[in-house]
């Protein structure tokens, strides 16, 4: 009998320390995910697009866009569609390049997929920083490849220098998913110092292990990557028995994407800076097992969420710090401090004079190798002298503005500008710089050849089409003249004033009353460009930002094609019963 209690009780304690290293090796952090719980294009912060087209290395045969007819989320499920039109295939591929990258962790993709001979869908992930080298030497992972003229056979895959399919000795492995276009699955990457193991729901079958010879050549994968969603069509597999003629459409459809670590901490998502007592959104990946803690300013008041994963507030009037304490059945872990910082808002239109309050100057000279600005101000009016003898120097004036100030709420900026010839520069430029330090748009207001006959004349773009830039956050205003390759060097004068931001669709500004907004869209495009509403315009001019006219069209009805545009930022003018609308529009 004792024998037996002994036996029992060793049999106990083994059981017991067994489940908690079982549990220990399975204390997952839920640290990023997507579960589309919003309607519209991809979110940004989490998605970013690879465009173009070219066979992209393997003779595919479509161009990836970033149009919501290729990619869109609704009912709660992204969606990534190939469409085939009279000038071939359009499709997306999605990237979290630079938004979430891991060295490390579990990769959760739940997807249903495309049929159709000729179609190649994959969830996969590419090395973010390449350290190795071009492929395959930095590596690649498929999770989840799927060749349309062999349905329901997944595939997974490592790719390495020393295994790859180009010399004839990639590692893989494939196993059968009758209901692949039906019903959704969880195709899962597991990945370790040691291992790369693939999943889908919880049948593991695959596995590539880490040979222990520090060598790049077999194991590449120390370093972060990132994760990629797309269709392919054709190519050197996809169309090897190739396209079906008769198939015009391909749809992947994402419910979730969940990213987890053992070693990365959750991050808060939500502003980093806002005007008073506005109401925020601030959010940590939602892991149904944990509970949540918020810490908030004291003058914060929670509205709703707390104890969950995303949590609303009315925000106080001063600056501070927002934590989440997360608590699960493997411990507590605290977020990374993510700060929230006061700035401006728009109201009504804004205007910035020359000086502050107090008289002191707003603006001031910013020169280099022996160019000289000189500056006179008075309540409205900004005088600049200059003598530019470098203009690869860039010679411009800066305004900083006192808060980081959001101007994602206007329509317009612009200014008012005077000069007389000969005495006046040939290219003036005014940049918006958000907090990051960077600059709108890269070509933001430019003015080339302004009109110079001693008057006042003004100059103005929509507020739109921001890429890479943050517009709720900026933090400083700069104006280019005589500056890099299209300066000269010269002396001379020129007055600016009334620097505005208009917040209302028809601005109050004589010269520009007539004008309103549209909204065009996709914006950035690659191609095909439509009008709100379908609307049908008597006259379209496409003019670039030196003012001069790129194209022109009549009796455009409710799209039309940028094709044979360079890439850049070009103003677009429609007319339409008498009315006039301005919009920004990015070519890609």
């Amino acid at each position: 009998m004792k024998n037996t209690f002994r036996l029992f009780l060793l049999t106990f304690i083994v059981l017991v320390i067994t489940t908690s290293v079982s549990r220990a090796q399975d204390c997952w952090q839920l640290v990023w995910a997507d579960e589309f719980d919003y309607t519209g294009a991809p979110a940004p912060e989490n998605w970013g697009y690879d465009l173009g087209g070219g066979g992209w290395g393997n003779n595919e045969v479509q161009n990836y866009t970033n149009s919501l007819a290729n990619s869109w989320v609704e009912d709660s499920v992204l969606n990534i569609k190939a469409i085939k039109s009279s000038s071939g295939w359009t499709s997306a591929r999605l990237i979290t390049k630079n938004k979430m990258d891991i060295l490390y962790g579990r990769i959760e993709v739940r997807a249903k997929l495309p049929v159709g001979r000729g179609t190649w869908p994959a969830i996969w992930t590419l090395p973010t920083d390449w350290i190795y080298g071009g492929w395959p030497k930095s590596g690649e992972v498929d999770i989840m490849e799927h060749v349309g003229y062999d349905p329901g056979r997944i595939h997974a895959s490592v790719h390495t220098e020393a295994y790859n399919h180009s010399i004839g000795t990639q590692v893989s492995e494939n196993t059968m998913v009758p209901d692949f276009a039906t019903n959704f699955h969880t195709y899962k990457l597991e990945w370790s110092e040691t291992f790369i193991k693939m999943y889908i729901d919880d049948y593991h079958y695959f596995t590539f292990f880490n040979d222990g010879t520090n060598n790049y050549k077999t194991w590449p994968f120390n370093q972060r990557f990132h994760l990629l969603l797309n269709i392919a069509i054709g190519g050197n597999w996809g169309g090897q028995q190739g396209i079906d003629p008769n198939l015009t459409q391909a749809l992947m459809q994402i419910d979730y994407v969940k990213v987890y670590s053992k070693t990365v901490l959750p991050k808060i998502s939500g502003p980093i800076s806002t005007v008073p007592l506005r109401n925020l959104t601030f959010k940590v990946p939602d892991n149904p097992e944990a509970t949540y803690q918020w810490t908030f300013p004291q003058d914060v008041t929670i509205l709703n969420g707390a104890g969950t994963a995303t949590v609303n507030v009315k925000w106080g009037e001063t600056a501070g710090e927002v934590k989440a304490v997360i608590t699960t059945a493997c411990g507590t872990v605290t977020t990374p401090v993510h700060s929230v910082t006061l700035k401006n808002g728009p109201s009504g239109d804004l205007y910035f004079v020359p000086t502050n309050p107090a008289g002191t100057p707003a603006w001031y000279p910013i020169t280099s190798n022996g160019n000289q600005i000189t500056l006179s101000e008075s309540d409205t009016i900004l005088k600049i002298n200059y003598n530019v003898t470098m203009p690869a120097t860039m010679p411009a004036i800066g305004y900083d503005f006192p808060m980081i100030t959001d101007f994602s709420g206007f329509s317009f900026f612009g200014f008012k500008f005077k000069a007389e010839a000969p005495n006046n520069p040939h290219i003036v430029r005014l940049d918006l710089i958000d907090y990051q330090n960077r600059t709108y748009m890269n070509n933001p207001l430019v003015i080339s050849n302004p009109v110079c006959d001693g008057n006042y004349h003004t100059y103005l773009i929509p507020v739109a089409s921001a890429v890479n830039f943050d517009l709720s956050s900026v933090k400083k205003m700069k104006l280019q003249f005589n500056y890099g390759v299209y300066g000269t060097v010269s002396s001379g004068e020129f007055t600016i004033k009334d620097v505005f931001f208009s917040v209302d669709n028809s601005l109050s500004i004589p010269e520009f009353a007539e004008y309103q907004i549209i909204n065009l869209f996709p914006n950035p495009t690659t191609g095909i460009v439509n009008l709100p509403g379908n609307l049908i315009a008597e006259t379209i001019v496409i003019s670039n930002m030196a003012g001069a006219s790129v194209k022109r069209m009549t009796k455009v009805n409710g799209s039309f094609s940028v094709e044979g545009i360079h890439p850049g930022i070009y103003l677009v003018t429609v007319t339409h019963e008498d009315q006039t609308y301005l919009s920004r529009l990015a070519v890609q």
